[in-house]
């Protein structure tokens, strides 16, 4: 099976709008990489000239760490829905991404999310997994609620 064509991509991105900003609060599960906390952070999200590429940028805290980046969603016609996530840890994974409906799924080799969007375009449930020693883990379980639209 093809990659969608471009013009589908875009489509669905304009209609799941997440361009304009964000408020995500909810929780993180304990992992080897740190203790149970709360996340809570500030998002922007816009097109790039031209509206092939979303790129949104987060400043959260989680628990009392800072931690800050950008994720880039766009699609071609070699590989399809894709993300590319970059943070302020050096982490910079790919994700692909299924859409189906309100849901969009993101999978990559050490984790995966689906994003829940509600059929007001006001919020988004968002929750992540991390690939552990015993299959999938849960990461985090937060609540998107938008600020403002572009």
């Amino acid at each position: 099976m093809g990659a969608p064509p471009v013009v589908i991509v875009i489509t669905c991105l304009r209609r799941r709008s997440i361009a304009g900003r964000w408020r995500a609060e909810g929780d993180v599960s304990e992992t080897e990489n740190g203790p149970a906390s709360r996340w809570a952070s500030d998002e922007h999200a816009e097109w790039l000239p031209g509206e092939r590429f979303l790129v949104n940028r987060w400043d959260a805290k989680v628990g009392d760490k800072d931690f800050r980046g950008m994720a880039v969603f766009g699609c071609d016609d070699r590989d399809g829905y894709f993300a590319t996530f970059y943070d302020n840890a050096g982490n910079h994974p790919t994700y692909t991404i299924t859409i189906e409906d309100n849901t969009w799924s993101l999978t990559g080799t050490e984790q995966r999310a689906t994003y829940e969007f509600a059929a007001d375009g006001q919020s988004i449930h968002v929750k992540w997994e991390m690939r552990g020693d015993q299959g999938w883990q849960p990461l985090c379980d937060l609540t998107s609620k938008r600020v403002d639209r572009h």
